[in-house]
Protein backbone atom coordinates (compact mmCIF):
# COMPACT_ATOMS: atom_id res chain seq x y z
CA UNK A 1 0.00 0.00 0.00
CA UNK A 2 2.51 2.47 0.97
CA UNK A 3 4.19 2.03 -2.54
CA UNK A 4 1.28 2.75 -4.37
CA UNK A 5 0.64 5.33 -2.23
CA UNK A 6 4.19 6.90 -3.00
CA UNK A 7 3.59 6.42 -6.65
CA UNK A 8 0.30 8.25 -6.80
CA UNK A 9 1.82 11.02 -5.20
CA UNK A 10 5.01 10.58 -7.70
CA UNK A 11 2.77 10.91 -10.40
CA UNK A 12 1.12 14.56 -9.23
CA UNK A 13 4.49 16.23 -8.10
CA UNK A 14 6.71 14.59 -10.90
CA UNK A 15 4.23 14.38 -13.89
CA UNK A 16 1.63 16.88 -12.88
CA UNK A 17 -1.13 13.59 -13.01
CA UNK A 18 -4.15 14.50 -11.27
CA UNK A 19 -5.09 11.74 -8.38
CA UNK A 20 -7.93 10.34 -10.18
CA UNK A 21 -8.23 7.24 -7.88
CA UNK A 22 -7.07 6.90 -4.08
CA UNK A 23 -5.76 3.96 -2.42
CA UNK A 24 -8.98 2.64 -0.97
CA UNK A 25 -10.17 2.60 -4.47
CA UNK A 26 -7.66 0.60 -5.92
CA UNK A 27 -7.89 -2.24 -2.99
CA UNK A 28 -11.72 -2.12 -3.38
CA UNK A 29 -13.28 -5.41 -4.58
CA UNK A 30 -15.45 -2.58 -6.91
CA UNK A 31 -12.43 -1.23 -8.74
CA UNK A 32 -13.51 1.67 -11.00
CA UNK A 33 -12.38 0.64 -14.23
CA UNK A 34 -12.35 3.89 -16.19
CA UNK A 35 -10.72 6.10 -13.66
CA UNK A 36 -7.99 3.18 -13.21
CA UNK A 37 -7.79 3.33 -17.28
CA UNK A 38 -7.94 6.94 -17.20
CA UNK A 39 -5.33 7.54 -14.39
CA UNK A 40 -3.04 4.82 -16.00
CA UNK A 41 -3.14 6.00 -19.42
CA UNK A 42 -2.23 9.62 -18.49
CA UNK A 43 0.90 8.08 -16.33
CA UNK A 44 1.65 6.55 -19.93
CA UNK A 45 1.54 9.56 -22.19
CA UNK A 46 2.94 11.52 -19.81
CA UNK A 47 6.23 8.87 -19.72
CA UNK A 48 5.77 8.64 -23.22
CA UNK A 49 6.07 12.42 -23.94
CA UNK A 50 9.38 12.40 -21.89
CA UNK A 51 10.62 9.89 -23.51
CA UNK A 52 12.99 9.45 -26.31
CA UNK A 53 10.19 7.55 -28.52
CA UNK A 54 8.05 10.52 -27.41
CA UNK A 55 9.63 12.83 -28.88
CA UNK A 56 10.11 11.15 -32.01
CA UNK A 57 6.40 10.89 -31.91
CA UNK A 58 5.84 14.63 -31.25
CA UNK A 59 8.11 15.38 -34.62
CA UNK A 60 6.01 12.63 -36.77
CA UNK A 61 3.18 15.15 -38.44
CA UNK A 62 0.65 12.17 -38.19
CA UNK A 63 0.77 11.71 -34.07
CA UNK A 64 -1.64 13.83 -33.10
CA UNK A 65 -2.43 12.24 -29.63
CA UNK A 66 1.13 12.37 -27.96
CA UNK A 67 1.64 16.38 -29.32
CA UNK A 68 -1.74 16.83 -27.90
CA UNK A 69 -0.96 16.65 -23.94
Amino acid sequence: EERIDSLIHMSETEYGINRMTSLSDLSSEHLDTRATVTYLMSLYLSLLGRSHVGRLLQQSPRSSIVSST
